[in-house]
């Protein structure tokens, strides 16, 4: 990946477009690399190395490089950014959000929470302070699961459950 985004930022430059072109950078999702004893492989369990997917915006002439932001953003937010960034107005039909006031400073968020699902089997919220993961089908040869709540930030990689101390919010 680092070479071929190499090749594509020397291909901008040499064709005199650094000045003009919006790069997003994006995947369909994270990469578990053993946090919960899978490499790669993954059950639809929404961990946080399965939902924190990378979102890398570089603007035209590289302005507001180098910074990284903590708002919680979603899939549905890159249609309006770039809709923004090509100076077209919004649509009321779009359910995201522009996301260029984060990148320009202007605000430090665009959302209190962020919903997330994979095959009608697992569900999550998300905020800055909690993870909840909700399993709504399970698979047979697993053990059963029940709701999940993560502390954030302080449990990274959602190791620790305390849904049976924080009971109220899991239900929240």
């Amino acid at each position: 990946v680092d070479k071929w985004l190499g090749e594509l930022f020397a291909a901008i430059k040499r064709l005199g477009r650094a000045d003009d072109t919006l790069v997003v950078f994006t995947s369909d999702q994270g990469e578990p690399l053993g946090e919960h004893g899978y490499v790669r492989r993954f059950r639809p369990w929404l961990y946080e190395e399965l939902i924190h997917t990378p979102l890398i915006l570089r603007m035209p002439g590289g302005r507001f490089g180098g910074m990284r932001h903590q708002g919680l953003v979603q899939t549905v937010d890159l249609l309006p950014t770039v809709l923004s960034a090509l100076g077209l107005p919004p649509r009321d039909d779009l359910h995201g959000h522009d996301l260029l006031p984060l990148v320009r400073g202007e605000q430090a968020k665009v959302r209190d929470y962020a919903c997330l699902g994979m095959d009608a089997e697992e569900f999550a919220i998300r905020t800055h302070m909690w993870h909840l993961t909700l399993p709504v089908e399970t698979d047979p040869d697993d053990p059963p699961r029940g709701p999940e709540l993560y502390r954030k930030p302080e449990d990274r990689w959602d190791q620790n459950d305390v849904s049976g101390l924080h009971a109220d919010v899991a239900e929240h």
